[in-house]
C-alpha cells in the first residue's frame, strides 16, 4: 500500500473515525450506508486510506493484488481523489476518473479493486465501460519509444471488473497466484499506439497503430476484443507521432 500525504476513510453503516482533520472532503452513498472521506491529519501529512463499518475501529483499506505493478507511476495514488468528482455504484462502489486514470474502492471490502494510470483512457458513450491503453514503462526524459514496442490495449468494464475481483479474491484464500491486471480484457497490439483510441459506438472502438511497416486503424468489438478489421491510415504521420515516446493527444483521422 502506497501512502503520499492525505488520509482517505471510509465509514460504513454508522462507524465513525474521530480524526483532526485539515481540508476535508466527504461523499455519502445514496443509502448513507458508506461514506468516504478525504481528510489529512496534518498539513503535508502521510496520505492513509482506511475504513470502518458497524461500528468497528477504522482499518487500513488495501490495495488488491490485481493492481500490483512493478511500475510504480502505474499506480495512481490516493491524491489526485480531490481533484476529481466520484460517483457510486450499487451504493458500494465509490469510482474515481480523472485524465487517464480510473480508481474503484471497494467500500465493504475495504479494497481498491483498481487504482491505476494509463497511456490513454477513454470512456464509451453508454455505461460503465472504458477502453485504455496500458501505461508504458518508459523513464520521463526518454524521447523516443523503442524500436518494436508493443501496446497493450485494455476494455475495462465496471461489472464484470467487479465480478472478477470477487472471484480472484476467492482464489486467493486457496493460495492460487494472482495475475497483475488479470480482471481486464486485454489484447496486445501489433505495434504502438500512435493516436488516443476513438469509440466508434457502443459496441466497437478503434486503434491507430504503427506497426512498424505503417500505420494502420484496427476496429475491435468491445464485448471479447475481436477483431472486426483494419485499413491503412490515410492522412500521413508526422515523425513525431510515429517515434514519440507518449502517445500524441492529436487523434490522425
Amino acid at each position: 500500500m502506497k501512502t503520499f500525504g492525505l488520509v482517505v476513510v471510509l465509514i460504513c453503516l454508522g462507524g465513525v473515525a474521530s480524526l483532526p482533520v485539515y481540508g476535508e472532503q466527504r461523499w455519502s452513498s445514496p443509502d448513507h450506508a458508506c461514506t468516504v472521506e478525504l481528510v489529512s491529519k496534518s498539513p503535508g501529512g502521510e496520505v492513509r486510506l482506511m475504513a470502518a463499518s458497524g461500528g468497528a475501529a477504522a482499518a487500513v483499506v488495501t490495495d488488491s493484488p490485481l493492481i500490483e505493478s512493478p511500475v510504480s507511476r502505474e499506480y495512481g495514488g490516493v491524491a489526485w481523489f480531490s481533484d476529481v468528482t466520484p460517483r457510486w455504484v450499487d451504493g458500494r462502489y465509490l469510482v474515481f476518473e480523472g485524465e487517464d486514470r480510473l480508481a474503484v474502492v471497494d467500500a465493504v471490502e475495504k479494497r481498491l479493486i483498481l487504482n491505476t494510470a494509463f497511456e490513454a483512457l477513454v470512456r464509451a458513450p453508454a455505461g460503465d465501460r472504458w477502453m485504455a491503453i496500458k501505461y508504458r514503462p518508459i523513464g520521463r526524459k526518454q524521447e523516443t519509444i523503442p524500436a518494436n514496442f508493443r501496446d497493450t490495449l485494455y476494455v475495462i468494464d465496471l461489472p464484470q471488473v467487479i465480478k472478477a475481483s470477487v472471484e480472484r479474491k476467492e482464489e486467493q484464500k486457496e493460495k492460487a497466484p494472482v495475475i497483475p491486471f488479470s480482471h481486464l480484457r486485454a489484447v496486445v497490439l501489433p505495434g504502438h499506439a500512435v493516436a488516443r483510441p476513438v469509440w466508434k459506438s457502443a459496441g466497437d472502438f478503434a486503434v491507430a497503430v504503427w506497426t512498424g511497416a505503417g500505420a494502420e486503424t484496427f476496429g475491435f468489438e468491445a464485448e471479447d476484443l475481436r477483431l472486426k478489421g483494419k485499413t491503412p491510415v490515410e492522412v500521413p504521420l508526422s515523425d513525431e507521432a510515429v517515434r514519440s515516446a507518449w502517445i500524441v493527444k492529436t487523434v490522425p483521422r
